[in-house]
């Protein structure tokens, strides 16, 4: 566990890009429905127009979905599209919006640990809201973090081992800071300010595969997007998320 490559990190969030299986939210339960209003499926076409769900992301406004840059260099924005206002990650469920532009936040880094992970996702045309079933998210602050132990929720499709499209969702808890730091510089891997970490010290719960991109709520308002960690929900090693509230000004620039 300890000699683990970059490569092995991160490629259990990006699997679809190589075509690697992918696992669920991690000791979940299915999400009910209208749970989390926000939360979309962003998919990719892996073949002449067959779309699979790819990562999650979250409506910052009608226009814009709120993402991981990890999961868009791959592709283009002919071959994304957006799926909002259901619990599950079919291609013929909830409302489809074709895309218009990808924005990667302009100093990701994935060989730096995955610094900037964060991207937005421009459509074609606006998400019609409904309320309790498509809304948008509710982001914190600039500067504001939730309190190390917070009971946090993350939510995601991944797919299953029986290929079931259902959303999950899964609590966990803030990490310290510091304590996610120490922990990751053990085995080479800074965590920088603008990463936020969580889980819980028994592992098997949090996000795997396919969950990317997706929310990490406190009290409705998300702070975190699922970035990296080593492996999924491995005990010990907590999940890195991208800290919402540290690109606050970058969003707002974005979202016009």
């Amino acid at each position: 566990m300890i000699s683990v490559t970059p490569c092995i990190i991160v490629c259990f969030l990006v699997a679809l890009a190589s075509g690697a299986p992918s696992p669920w939210i991690i000791g979940g339960e299915p999400a009910t429905e209208g749970e989390f209003p926000s939360i979309v499926s962003v998919q990719v076409d892996v073949f002449i127009s067959t779309f699979r769900h790819n990562c999650g992301g979250t409506i910052i406004s009608e226009r814009h979905i709120l993402t991981a840059a990890h999961c868009l260099t791959a592709w283009t924005a002919n071959t994304v599209r957006i799926v909002a206002g259901s619990t599950r990650a079919g291609v013929s469920e909830g409302d489809i919006y074709k895309v218009a532009a990808l924005t990667i936040h302009e100093e990701y880094d994935q060989i730096n640990a995955w610094i900037n992970d964060i991207a937005i996702i421009t459509l074609e045309t606006p998400i019609v809201l409904k309320p309790g079933i498509v809304e948008i998210v509710t982001l914190p602050p600039e500067g504001q973090s939730p309190e190390d132990g917070a009971v946090a929720v993350v939510a995601g499709w991944g797919d299953t081992q029986a290929r079931s499209d259902d959303l999950l969702r899964v609590e966990i808890n803030i990490v310290n800071q510091r304590e996610c730091q120490d922990i990751y510089y053990g085995i080479g891997y800074p965590v920088y300010p603008g990463q936020i970490c969580a889980g819980v010290p028994q592992g098997n719960m949090g996000s795997c595969q396919g969950d990317s991109g997706g929310p990490l709520y406190v009290d409705g308002t998300q702070h975190g997007l699922v970035s990296w960690a080593l492996g999924c929900a491995d005990p010990g090693y907590p999940t890195v998320f991208t800290r919402i509230n540290y690109y606050i000004s970058w969003i707002q620039q974005h979202v016009q």
